[in-house]
């Protein structure tokens, strides 16, 4: 199970409450799906919409953190005790905490959700294509590791 603290010896620089055994359900990329303790991690591309829209999304659904960029502030509707974890490119962080998880959590308990849905997107927002190749490596890293746990391997000594 991926918790506070792992996310947090990844990414020093937090806000918010520091509740080491915090648990995270659910990591993911697209704020306007519902989930149950999500971890949220704004992986923008170009888009009319502010980044503080999207949080305001993720938080609606269920996200109890946020991976929040160092360039943009946080918003001012963001709870006080809301934990946010601040990293200069989100998208390397992403890629970080899947190194991370892959190497360190003997059996995949959290969710990682990295497919964006674009159901509320006006004018068919896409990824450009390095991006979404980069999104399908990594999804394909935790299926891999999904398929390992399942058949009971695992990767650690």
């Amino acid at each position: 199970m991926l918790l506070y603290k792992h996310v947090k010896e990844l990414f020093p620089s937090t806000k918010g409450i520091q509740e080491d055994a915090l648990p995270f359900l659910t990591v993911y990329i697209s704020s306007e799906e519902f989930v149950s303790k999500g971890l949220y991690f704004p992986i923008i591309d170009s888009t009319d919409k502010e980044y503080s829209d999207y949080l305001l999304e993720a938080i609606n659904g269920g996200a109890i953190a946020a991976i929040w960029p160092n360039d943009q502030p946080i918003p001012t509707f963001v709870p006080n005790h809301f934990p946010t974890f601040m990293v200069d490119d989100t998208f390397e962080a992403l890629e970080k905490l899947v190194d991370f998880y892959e190497e360190n959590i003997p059996t995949l308990q959290t969710e990682f959700r990295l497919s964006k849905t674009d159901n509320h997107n006006e004018g068919n927002f896409t990824y450009d294509s390095p991006v979404t190749h980069r999104l399908k490596k990594l999804s394909n890293r935790i299926e891999s590791l999904k398929f390992k746990t399942q058949e009971g391997g695992s990767n650690h000594a």
